[in-house]
Parts: C-alpha cells; structure tokens; sequence
C-alpha cells in the first residue's frame, strides 16, 4: 500500500512538472501570437500609407515568428522503495500549491482607421476567416460577392441596411467588428 501512494505521489509530480511546462510554453506562444498581431498591424497601415503614397516606394521586410522551442519532458519512471520491516506512519506530504492562471488579456478594441476605397483593404487575414466562419457560414463566394456588393454602395447608412438582410446577430462581437470595418470603408 505504502509502495502505491509513494508511486501515485511520483506521478502526480511529474504531472505537476508537466503542467508547469505546458503553461510555460502557452505564455510563450501567446508572445507569438501578440507578436504576430502587431506585425499585421503595422503591415495593414504601410499598406494603406502605400496606397496613399502611390509615388512612392515602400520595401516591407516581412519578419517570420520564430517558434518557441517547447522543452521536451524527460519520462519519469518511479522506482521502487523496499517497504521497511516495522509499520511507520507515512510522513505527510505537502499540499500541493495551485498554480496561479494567467490573467487573460483584454481584447483590443476594434480600431476604425484610415479610409479604403476596397472593403477588402480594411480586412485583416485573421477577421477574414473570422467573417467567413461566423458571418457566412464558411462561404467563401457569398462573402466576396457581399464584399463586392458593399463597395459599391455610396454611404455606411446604405451598407447597415444592406446586411441587414442576411439576419446576423447586431450584438455579437463579429458583427462590431464587421460594422467598424464598415465605418473604415465609408470613413466614419
């Protein structure tokens, strides 16, 4: 019995090192992910200071995220301890301590930017998927039609009573986030 608990003690170790590691390598990656976000940003707005400054030439060096190197856990096997002759009490184990969670980082609030001729212009590659997942049902076609449809309306008035026709959701977050790309296109 005591071989057991010393077992399932040495187990719950290595699980408890395993999730350090794993929380280790999550805050690595979200570093990534900021990382990435940022770079979007500022390639978004080169872009736009490019095509508003078509008489110039602009050299966008695009940097690649390095991927985090994850530590690879060494398998830990428990060994075995002779069980003395004479009962002794077990001697108490710690507690183990929670690990305190990351606190999770607000969301940025959608900027509404500079002005685009091309709907398409004001759309990040990650709200694009974003759109087509949640706003067209994973139809690529509809959402470059719609997308097509809108830029060739005059004003954003126009363009809110145009996709009111598709039903969406005006409280979700996807939906504000539509409506500010929206603004940017019509620059409001």
């Amino acid at each position: 019995m005591k071989e057991q608990l010393i077992n399932i003690a040495e187990y719950i170790e290595s699980l408890e090192q395993r999730i350090a590691s794993l929380e280790k390598a999550n805050i690595a990656l979200q570093e990534v992910i900021n990382n990435l976000q940022d770079q979007i940003e500022n390639n978004e707005n080169v872009n736009a200071n490019a095509n508003n400054n078509v008489d110039e030439d602009v050299d966008v060096d695009v940097v690649m995220p390095v991927e985090p190197e994850i530590p690879e856990e060494p398998e830990v096997e428990p060994e075995t301890q002779e069980i003395p002759e004479t009962p002794e009490e077990p001697e108490p184990q710690p507690e183990p301590q929670p690990q305190p969670q990351p606190e999770p980082q607000p969301k940025a609030e959608p900027m509404v930017g500079q002005a685009v001729t091309d709907i398409r212009k004001a759309i990040s590659l990650g709200d694009r998927f974003l759109f087509q997942r949640e706003l067209f049902a994973g139809k690529g076609e509809q959402m470059q039609q719609v997308l097509d449809d809108i830029n060739s309306l005059t004003s954003l008035d126009e363009a809110i009573s145009y996709i009111g026709q598709f039903g969406w959701n005006t409280d979700s977050t996807t939906y504000e986030l539509f409506v500010n790309v929206l603004k940017r296109r019509f620059n409001h």
